[in-house]
């Protein structure tokens, strides 16, 4: 499975649009206040 294709079984189980983001890919301050407030975690192992 690709990361394309996860996004896409993503969007269809939650309903709407989904990003894929990297742990410490964001560096501006800014996105990563934005990010931080809206992020909803998935799954934890």
């Amino acid at each position: 499975m690709t990361d394309f294709d996860m996004l896409d079984e993503l969007r269809g189980l939650l309903g709407g649009e989904v990003d894929l983001v990297m742990v410490g890919a964001v560096k501006d301050p800014c996105i990563v206040a934005d990010i931080d407030s809206t992020k909803q975690l998935l799954y934890a192992a």
